[in-house]
């Protein structure tokens, strides 16, 4: 492909590309899909300004110095860190999105080259079990950790408080750090799905009313109730979301997590927990 110097836009989807593709020799390339391939390894020339690789086995991508804003879709692959995009990749990004990947920890840091341009920020169905580094992304918009496994909404989510819509659903919140604050241009606020000790929701909702409204709208306008349904009947609630209160949250959660996990590997857990795992592969798979 290399003769073709003034190529801009280069749409390879739905092929049986494999291991590894450079097309760092296409400087002028702006557009790229690769989404249905097979590839493993991605280099992309300097003035890429969209990618779209959906649905690969990528778990490494690099990207030549340039200049402009970049929109990346990487969905559905094997990337496990957010350094498996090099520092080329990560510089003035726009969109990214990283869902359904094999990602465990997210440092906020190694997104600073992006604190200026970064407006949605995709990491839903993941393995996250912590969130590392404060960076203040002064246009992010969106931001999506639903579907992973955080058990602390800590201080690094400062990070994200002038964001209009917001999910952390279906993850293994217990804390929320009482001090974070978010704008008021808040629209949407969603953190249904969690086991949270009541005593941090009354702690944070006390300092963030206006929050706890949108809570409150969210909740109302995606499931048409008041409240988040419990899926542990003895659970109360606090505002919209379902809670408990906890002695020591961190450690009755963590028995409880073991239990649940011991009891589904022995064949013994419940209808319930069976069709969350259920429900949960079944989108991990789409």
């Amino acid at each position: 492909l290399a003769p073709f110097t003034k190529l801009e836009l280069l749409n390879l989807s739905s092929n049986v590309l494999y291991e590894t593709l450079d097309l760092e020799s296409l400087s002028t390339l702006r557009t790229l899909d690769l989404n249905n391939n097979y590839v493993q390894e991605l280099m992309v020339g300097p003035s890429i300004e969209t990618l779209h690789a959906a649905n690969n086995n990528i778990s490494r991508v690099s990207c030549s110095r340039g200049q402009g804003k970049k929109n990346i879709y990487l969905a559905n692959n094997k990337i496990t860190m957010l350094r498996d995009l090099d520092e080329g990749c990560r510089s003035r990004v726009q969109y990214l999105d990283l869902k359904l990947n094999e990602i465990d920890t997210v440092n906020f840091a190694e997104l600073a080259a992006s604190s200026d341009t970064l407006e949605h920020l995709n990491l839903q169905y993941n393995f996250m079990y912590d969130v590392k580094g404060q960076v203040v992304f002064a246009k992010l918009k969106t931001l999506d950790l639903s579907s992973n496994k955080l058990a602390f909404m800590g201080p690094e989510f400062q990070s994200a408080a002038g964001v209009t819509w917001i999910s952390l659903r279906n993850n293994k919140l217990v804390l929320i750090e009482k001090a974070l604050r978010f704008s008021q241009n808040l629209e949407h606020f969603d953190l249904r799905g969690n086991g949270f000790h009541c005593g941090t929701l009354r702690d944070f909702f006390s300092k963030n009313q206006r929050v706890q409204t949108v809570a409150k709208q969210t909740v109302k306008k995606l499931t048409g109730q008041n409240e988040e349904e419990c899926t542990v009947p003895t659970l109360g609630h606090y505002g919209a979301y379902c809670c408990e209160d906890l002695p020591a949250p961190f450690a009755d959660r963590l028995i409880a997590l073991k239990r649940k996990e011991h009891a589904l590997l022995s064949g013994q857990g419940s209808e319930t927990e069976r069709l969350e795992c259920e429900r949960e592969n079944q989108a991990r798979q789409r």
